[in-house]
């Protein structure tokens, strides 16, 4: 009997412990996933979510953001709020943003005429309804335009 007790001991802490991991890997996977930017572009984060952001080909005055969730795959446009702000010396001016008919996962912004290369984009892409575990925020993310290569 005053063997069993230690023993017994010994099993209950490690199986807490082993219990406790478990459930700290549960709460945080790691999973390997890309920042590399697929179009050329500059890649943001939106919690968990991934936005690239580029030049459309030939058309310096019109961005394509493309939307993918934390394992790169095609995130549908109508699943989060999308706001875009074109922040210029002082002035703020929200942008109309426009949703592809053919791949969900592709929105355009036709910037201002004239846009001086020192101004801003102001971004926020918070999940609509996120699903449990998905880390969202309401956070904007900031771009400066100058920084997005033209197209060729």
């Amino acid at each position: 009997m005053k063997r069993l007790k230690p023993a017994l001991a010994l099993g209950l802490g490690l199986g807490a412990i082993y219990y406790a991991s478990a459930e700290q890997a549960l709460s945080k996977p790691k999973i390997p996933h890309s920042h590399h930017a697929e179009l050329g572009g500059i890649v943001l984060m939106f919690g968990d979510d991934h936005m690239e952001i580029s030049r459309a080909q030939k058309q310096a005055a019109i961005l394509t953001l493309t939307l993918s969730d934390k394992f790169r795959e095609p995130l549908a446009a109508d699943l989060v709020n999308l706001e875009v702000t074109f922040v210029s010396g002082g002035k703020r001016t929200p942008l109309a943003v426009e949703s592809s008919k053919t791949k969900p996962s592709l929105v355009t912004v036709r910037l201002p005429k004239g846009t001086d290369p020192g101004a801003v984009l102001e971004i926020k892409a918070p999940r609509k309804t996120p699903i449990r575990g998905q880390v969202s925020t309401q956070t904007p993310q900031r771009l400066l335009l100058s920084s997005l290569a033209r197209p060729r």
